[in-house]
């Protein structure tokens, strides 16, 4: 069944196991970009196609993460960022 698919990717800071407030999600498929701000460290897209995405994590502090995923239905899933530099 091809329907609109929602996806929820919640952004944690890998060390403190937190999420990671205005981090920025950016999804980009065969035929869109999109981007999103982790408001509670959460940012959700709607009505996808199903295929192949390319998904960034960022946020300031943070190294950045870039997957791919494949998208059949909708879901949620979280994505662990590691800070740029620990603190001393």
């Amino acid at each position: 069944m091809k329907g609109k698919i929602n996806l929820d990717i919640q952004v944690i800071d890998k060390e403190m196991d937190r999420p990671i407030r205005g981090a920025t999600v950016t999804i980009k498929g065969h035929t869109l970009t999109k981007e999103s701000k982790a408001i509670g460290g959460k940012a959700s897209f709607e009505d996808l196609e199903q295929g192949l995405y390319l998904i960034r994590a960022t946020a300031s502090g943070y190294k950045d993460s870039v997957f791919s995923l494949g998208l059949r239905d909708s879901g949620s899933f979280s994505v662990l960022l590691a800070r740029s530099q620990l603190p001393f």
